[in-house]
């Protein structure tokens, strides 16, 4: 029969912070996103200057970089407040089962 050690133990907690952390901002830099994209959509375009299709790529892809990096900087505070949530689970605060189930509507509505 194997035991972990109290070190084990703590290295596992530690690598499951950090997976909280990376996902928490993860969440926040893909709602990021869906905000830039909207504000951008929200403003007309001139037409005097259409970059076409190639310019579309590049709007995405530069809104996705700064979704990153508001993400990184944890501008909005939802990266923290999930983090909270997602470590209260962990340490047994609220049942995954019932907290799960709205995440996984949210998701589903997002592939959509």
């Amino acid at each position: 029969m194997l035991t972990e050690t109290a070190a084990q133990i703590d290295q596992k907690k530690m690598r499951d912070v950090k997976k909280i952390k990376k996902l928490s901002e993860e969440f926040e830099a893909i709602f990021m996103q869906i905000v830039l994209k909207s504000m951008r959509q929200a403003v007309q375009k001139s037409g005097l200057v259409d970059g076409g299709n190639g310019e579309e790529i590049f709007r995405s892809m530069l809104d996705q970089e700064y979704a990153k990096a508001f993400a990184t900087q944890r501008s909005s505070g939802l990266a923290d407040a999930i983090e909270r949530h997602l470590l209260g689970i962990q340490s047994g605060g609220q049942s995954e089962k019932t907290s799960a189930l709205p995440a996984a509507q949210v998701i589903k509505r997002y592939q959509r």
